[in-house]
Order: structure tokens, then sequence, then C-alpha cells
């Protein structure tokens, strides 16, 4: 199943290898989802390999609907994503649920055991520490 979908550029670069990202934790509240990990400076762009390791923290805000599903489960590959972290850009679940095209955004975030699928409003990256 082929969707239109685009990579989403965090300050990192555009990651695109399963072990690129390593959740280390997963917390709902209120409408957020935050998800810390780590991502191996061997997969950002060029110019940050510096250090090992950089620890980031993804903010989802507005959450209205989400899934995980293991990584080994889910039949990703017939999705043709092309990259790690996308935005869905034609779906059917935004019209589903009834939610507006213009407020909420359906993303994929591929990491090397889960795979989420989030519709919010928007999302906040930080680089929170880094290691060597």
């Amino acid at each position: 199943m082929n969707i239109r979908n685009k990579s989403l550029e965090i300050e990192l670069g555009i990651l695109k290898y399963r072990d690129s990202i390593i959740v280390d934790e997963f917390t709902q509240s209120l409408g957020n989802i935050t998800i810390n990990a780590h991502i191996s400076s061997r997969y950002c762009k060029e110019g940050l390999q510096n250090y090992k390791w950089y620890f980031v923290s993804l903010n989802f805000y507005g959450v209205k609907l989400y899934r995980c599903e293991e990584y080994e489960i889910f039949n990703w590959k017939e999705w043709d994503l092309e990259s790690n972290f996308v935005e869905v850009l034609d779906t059917g679940w935004l019209d589903e649920y009834g939610l507006s095209k213009q407020k909420y955004r359906f993303l994929i975030l591929k990491t090397y055991d889960f795979i989420y699928f989030i519709v919010c409003e928007g999302f906040n990256f930080l680089i929170t520490g880094k290691s060597n």
C-alpha cells in the first residue's frame, strides 16, 4: 500500500535507518505524548559526528489518537515510508474520525522497536544531551 508521505527533517537531519532512533521512555499525559530517545550520530546529517549519541525529546501535542505497533509485527514495508519520521499527506484516518486536515497532522515515527502512528496538532523536538 503506497501512501503519500514526506520526510520530516529534525535538527539532526532526516533519519533513515531502523537503529537510528532508540526509545528510552514513552509517556502520555492530557493530550500530549512525549518520547525520550537516543539517536546515533552516524545517522545524523554531516557535521554532527562529534558525539556518539544525541539524547532527544519529541513532544507531540494536541494528540487526538495514536497507535503503537511492535516493529517486527507490523507490515510497515508495504507503506513505503520515505524515512523514519514522516507526515502522511493523504489518509482516510483524519476523515474517518472527522478531524480537520487544517488543524491535525498524521505523523509516523519508526523506531528500533516500535512504530508510532500519531494524529496531533504538532510536535516539538529538543536535544536534551550528548554523549561519547
